[in-house]
């Protein structure tokens, strides 16, 4: 298997694809590191899947090239394929499989030494979650199982690069916070590149974020490390100043809060901050209600990544219209 512990250094180089007189990518250029986990970010149609199926070596580019710790990963599949777990939007899984044989048919095609294999699967499925769904066919699961499926798949063989498109797409609340967990402590092994188009899906998450904007690579942003520890929402309840501050100081999934000036007798607003996964709301619905007390009003404060796209979009905006 491959030594998850190799310093997997990626780099894009001047990566353009265009088919026919459309262009997806236009000159793409970055490189990074294991240890990063990076938001590749955009709105739909900027190029992110063009992009992942070309790091990944699915897609040949039409100029340019990648290379993964100096070999290229187009013209040489046999020494980057095994560095690289891959998991597209819509996983490619068997339906007539079991999860068992599914994970046993990729660990073949991945070069795992059939020794190792029934301790590697049994690794995978701890990892993922879905030890208790091993015999059950892939076409009976649920769409968050398929996505931790999916994922177990892309691990197979201990790759030092994981590519993930929109891994959250369709999942639940509860499911996204599992699947944020597990794509956490993956970036403590590897590089982890997450394709996105929603931004709150990297709050908390990513350490830098790529900004892909019509094929082209408009910003390579550093995410600070208060942008992935915690997240704030504006709250306003039918309650008295001293009551909200009893309240809200009672809450064990809220770090600190700050109640906020300049509101009506009777009401109080605050902003209230947590981890990016801690159930904030619940607590908070829980408690104003055993208070019996109305909420009238709760928000997201924008992130900073939120910020930094903002800004982002604005300032190309601004070049574009003075070239």
């Amino acid at each position: 298997m491959n030594d998850p512990s190799g310093m997997a250094v990626l780099k894009a180089n001047g990566i353009s694809k265009a088919y026919g007189a459309k262009t997806a990518l236009s000159d793409v250029g970055f490189s990074c590191a294991a240890g990063e986990l990076i938001g590749l970010i955009g709105q739909n149609g900027a190029g992110k899947t063009t992009l992942l199926n070309i790091l990944a070596g699915r897609l040949a580019p039409s100029s340019g090239d990648v290379r993964l710790n100096g070999h290229d990963v187009l013209w040489e599949p046999e020494k980057t394929r095994p560095m690289i777990g891959y998991l597209p939007e819509k996983p490619g899984l068997y339906d007539e499989m079991t999860v068992q044989s599914q994970l046993l048919f990729v660990c073949r095609l991945k070069g795992v030494i059939p020794e190792d294999t029934a301790e590697h699967i049994r690794e995978l499925a701890e990892k993922t979650g879905i030890t208790d769904v091993m015999g059950r066919r892939i076409g009976n699961l649920s769409k968050g199982y398929r996505q931790r499926m999916g994922l177990a798949a892309a691990l197979a063989g201990n790759p030092s690069v994981i590519l993930l498109d929109e891994p959250t797409t369709g999942l639940d609340p509860v499911q996204i916070r599992e699947i944020r967990g597990l794509i956490r402590s993956l970036a403590r092994e590897c590089l982890v590149i997450l394709s996105t188009h929603i931004l709150k899906d990297l709050d908390g998450l990513c350490t830098r974020a790529l900004m892909l904007q019509e094929g082209r690579l408009i910003r390579d942003l550093r995410v600070s490390e208060a942008a992935q520890t915690e997240r704030t929402l504006r709250i306003r309840a039918a309650l008295g100043r001293d009551a909200a501050e009893r309240l809200l100081s009672q809450l064990k999934t809220v770090s600190r809060f700050e109640i906020l000036p300049g509101h009506v007798p009777g009401e109080a607003a605050a902003l209230i901050t947590g981890a990016p996964d801690a159930p904030m709301e619940r607590e908070l619905f829980q408690a104003l209600s055993k208070a019996d007390t109305t909420l009238l009003e709760l928000s997201p404060v924008r992130s900073e990544l939120e910020e930094l796209f903002v800004t982002a979009l604005t300032d190309r905006a601004a070049e574009e219209q003075n070239e």
